[in-house]
């Protein structure tokens, strides 16, 4: 979770942020289906949030949802390194290089 301005918390320990402008998952098999259904929905019901970002954990491949109404989500696909997001809801783009930085994937077989 990310935020742009003051933090709004639930008083929990540890606290929960209530006004993140931005969630990011990283998939794995077993969460793929939830993040980008169950996941989608709940977070369509989060006022401040505006961006969300499913994030493949083994090749380059981010989904950007960048919410327009509660019901409605814009949805782009990246899956190149050059590819850049822009979070408007931080004033902030970024790269897939720079997402996937530290990960080394291993090169298709020519049997692919």
């Amino acid at each position: 979770m990310a935020l742009y301005g003051t933090p709004i918390t639930d008083g929990e320990k540890p606290p929960a942020l209530l006004n993140p402008a931005l969630a990011v998952e990283v998939l794995s098999a077993s969460t793929e289906y939830t993040d980008s259904t169950k996941k989608l929905a709940e977070y369509a019901t989060v006022s401040s949030l505006k961006d969300y970002l499913m994030v493949a954990q083994d090749e380059y491949f981010v989904t950007h949802c960048v919410k327009q109404s509660e019901r409605q989500w814009v949805v782009t696909q990246y899956a190149d390194p050059a590819d850049i997001i822009t979070l408007d809801s931080l004033s902030v783009s970024i790269s897939l290089a720079q997402i996937y930085r530290k990960m080394a994937f291993a090169l298709p077989s020519a049997e692919e």
